[in-house]
């Protein structure tokens, strides 16, 4: 995920919060991005975040 451009400790955190949720997919894991991602501050970084994490998921779709 790091090579998309998210943060190490968010991707940490959204991988935990992933495996919680019962099945370990691509899905639950960009889930918990997304909904991490509505934790920072400046809607701009957000939004570039939100992106990084739509390109993540371009990514599995297109495998």
């Amino acid at each position: 995920m790091s090579g998309e451009g998210i943060p190490r400790e968010l991707a940490k955190k959204a991988l935990e919060i992933a495996s919680q949720q019962g099945r370990f997919t691509i899905f639950s894991l960009v889930d918990a991005l997304t909904r991490l991602s509505q934790t920072v501050v400046y809607a701009g970084d957000r939004t570039e975040l939100d992106q990084k994490i739509g390109r993540l998921l371009s990514l599995a779709l297109a495998a």
